[in-house]
């Protein structure tokens, strides 16, 4: 589930998530589907499901798995990799589903639902039967501030107000679990954490990351103007954010298990 515009880059987001520099990540998203726990028979939602890989990984436990993707290009791309499995354009905001589902399960994606981050959850409620439930990992306050406010630095030079284009919503623990039992869930379990992950593609690391998850940024930039802004946050990061010949930034994953009531 991505930004407002379509410029996400399946190619490139496959490739920077796809080496073994990545494994921190790769790990997070195998833990959530442990913790998910999909039977065989459930019928699951994967909300923000971006290229299927995922969704594949809840499918090989048995369930019936649904992809939905604001991005037409990541839907795309899901159904190439996994034409055996459905996959749906669909907004976060405002989707419906054909049927009610066991589960919805959401990885790193919530975070770019930043219009209205209630109606998603209103949304996710009223997918679930009775008894189902809510498995989610979103980043949370202050994820990566470093390099969002050397970005917006950077942008002040050619555009003007560069924090209106921050297509992010990252909650405190606290507000989030609270906005998810406002909107009727019992919240089982909800936990934030800090953890510093090495960026894969060496020197390029940086660039490839701003490229793949902050574009929205960039959009409007001609080349020689975005490579200006990238080169600019690479120079006032690289003290402090570049180790034994790789970028490193500070993530903050937050994740949710909620229980809608039987």
């Amino acid at each position: 589930m991505r930004g407002l515009d379509d410029s996400w880059d399946p190619a490139l987001y496959d490739a920077f998530g796809s080496t073994e520099d990545a494994s921190v990540v790769r790990r997070e998203q195998n833990e959530l589907v442990r913790i998910l726990d999909a039977e065989p028979g459930e019928r699951v939602l994967d909300l923000g499901c971006g290229t299927g890989h995922i969704t594949a990984q809840i499918a090989a436990c048995g369930a019936t798995v649904t992809g939905i993707d604001r991005s037409p290009a990541m839907v795309a791309a899901a159904r190439r990799h996994h034409p055996e499995l459905t996959f749906r354009v669909a907004d976060g905001q405002d989707f419906v589903l054909d049927e009610p589902v066991h589960a919805v399960f959401s990885y790193c994606a919530l975070q770019w639902m930043n219009r209205d981050p209630a109606a998603v959850i209103r949304n996710v409620f009223r997918a679930l039967l009775p008894g189902g439930r809510f498995v989610a990992e979103l980043r949370g306050k202050g994820n990566a501030q470093a390099v969002t406010d050397a970005l917006e630095g950077a942008l002040g030079a050619y555009v003007p107000d560069p924090g209106s284009r921050n297509p992010w919503f990252y909650p405190t623990l606290g507000e989030y679990a609270c906005l998810v039992e406002q909107l009727g869930f019992t919240v089982w379990s909800a936990d934030w954490d800090q953890v510093e992950v090495p960026l894969p593609g060496g020197k390029q690391g940086l660039r490839c990351w701003l490229l793949t998850y902050a574009h929205a940024y960039l959009v409007g930039l001609c080349d020689a103007e975005r490579d200006a802004v990238i080169g600019q946050v690479e120079s006032q990061l690289r003290a402090d954010h570049y180790q034994d010949d790789r970028w490193v930034i500070e993530l903050h994953p937050l994740r949710v298990f909620a229980h809608k009531a039987s």
